[in-house]
């Protein structure tokens, strides 16, 4: 779905802002200002976004710069698929999945494409980033199991089964919230004609993933309890490896709120309603640049000096930023309804 798309560079985009100001290299404070670079091709769309802006020095606070400060005057980007080049546009307006001052590439991917991208501008040192796009994962079996307990709450457990290869491999896991309806209006007193044309509207919305009963997603220890550590994911993009079933076939065990039954809601006739789930295969880079990120929100004695903090990744010779690839497979459990009732 093109939301997906978009969501996850916002989520990419949203992580550059959080981690900009303390992560970087601490000579970002004395050097001279960089490029910094984020780009993740991925197989799921024809449009692969380009997020080039220039670094700013620690002493500045992310909280009052203006999109001016960050943008870097005639740079030259040169974005190349297997050794092939591809054109690089400029938008100024927001286009359908891209935000406005953005640099784009047309074309889908696929995977095993070797991608590379290099850029310079005045003033600023010329950079190159790669990166490969992740076979996808080979999933074998998808079902809704049965409901589980967790802290007084009821869930709906969801099977997602994969073979994973013998390699070191990096996936994640989203899940969304569909509803698909038809919205009828009324004329007061709360009567509601059916019989008129009514407007189809379908809502798709990401949404927590309970992982308890998952030892792959949620692998903390006692230790990590007591020195409180979380295990959130930010953007509800839950990331993990290979790490104790390398080569195997694995079960992934994703709790749900169950649905809610939309058959009687006043005003609407449900279409359908009920979960995605889309599993991607990551590269290293986009996996320990999330992971990176999530260490340090996770982590609350870093933030008064008793824990070490990971610093976020940087795969970007001569400037800052991540160019990271990802490939993915989406499974659905949807509730048909009756639109004659």
């Amino acid at each position: 779905m093109k939301q997906t798309i978009y969501s996850l560079i916002t989520l990419s985009l949203v992580l550059l802002c959080a981690c900009t100001k303390t992560d970087m290299d601490i000579e970002i404070k004395k050097s001279d200002p960089k490029l910094v670079l984020y780009c993740f091709p991925n197989t799921e769309s024809d449009t692969t976004i380009i997020s080039l802006t220039t670094s700013l020095p620690l002493t500045v606070s992310t909280q009052f710069v203006k999109m001016e400060q960050l943008t870097v005057k005639n740079p030259q980007i040169t974005y190349r698929v297997n050794g092939q080049e591809r054109t690089v546009y400029y938008t100024e307006d927001r286009m359908e999945n891209v935000p406005p001052k953005s640099y784009y590439v047309l074309g889908n991917h696929q995977p095993g494409d070797q991608i590379s991208i290099d850029a310079s501008a005045p003033g600023y040192p010329d950079i190159h980033a790669e990166t490969c796009i992740p076979e996808k994962p080979e999933v074998t079996a998808f079902r809704k199991a049965y409901p589980v307990f967790h802290d007084g709450s009821t869930y709906d457990q969801y099977h997602l089964t994969l073979n994973d290869t013998q390699t070191e491999d990096y996936y994640a896991v989203q899940a969304y919230s569909i509803h698909e309806y038809k919205l009828y209006q009324g004329e007061g007193y709360g009567y509601i004609d059916y019989s008129v044309k009514a407007d189809t509207i379908c809502e798709c919305c990401r949404t927590d993933i309970n992982i308890d009963d998952d030892p792959a997603l949620n692998p903390i220890s006692t230790l990590d309890d007591f020195f409180s550590y979380d295990n959130t994911f930010l953007g509800c993009f839950y990331i993990f490896n290979d790490n104790i079933f390398n080569g195997k076939s694995y079960t992934l065990r994703l709790n749900m709120w169950p649905q809610a039954d939309y058959t009687y809601t006043h005003g609407i006739k449900s279409i359908r309603s009920g979960y995605q789930f889309k599993l991607y295969k990551i590269s290293p880079e986009y996996y320990h640049f999330i992971k990176s990120v999530n260490d340090i929100n996770n982590n609350d004695l870093g933030e008064i000096g008793l824990a070490p903090v990971n610093p976020t990744l940087n795969n970007v010779t001569g400037g800052y930023g991540v160019v990271g690839g990802y490939s993915a497979v989406d499974y659905m459990d949807l509730k048909e309804y009756d639109e004659t009732s």
